[in-house]
């Protein structure tokens, strides 16, 4: 219980961050646009991530993986991670 409260706790600052970060480097007529694509993203994100770790899972306890399931998850997502920050590095 005390990890889930700690996660929430980080999560709950990245909307608001969302919205700080784009006062502080769009002008004021791009903030609705800005704001409402951040946002809408979000969910998006949040609907693909549940996908994939649907079909690890499901691929995993079939016996077919050497590696657990939520090890896999978090290789994957550290993976895709690494790439997408060396790309925009």
């Amino acid at each position: 219980m005390v990890v889930r409260a700690l996660i929430g706790a980080y999560e709950a600052n990245v909307r608001p961050g969302f919205a700080l970060f784009t006062s502080k480097c769009y002008r004021k007529s791009e903030h609705g646009p800005r704001v409402g694509t951040w946002f809408s993203f979000d969910g998006f994100a949040e609907s693909v991530g549940g996908l994939v770790a649907y079909r690890i899972a499901n691929g995993s306890d079939a016996g077919r993986r050497s590696l657990a399931g939520w090890k896999i998850m978090f290789l994957w997502t550290g993976l895709v991670t690494a790439f997408f920050g060396m790309l925009l590095l």
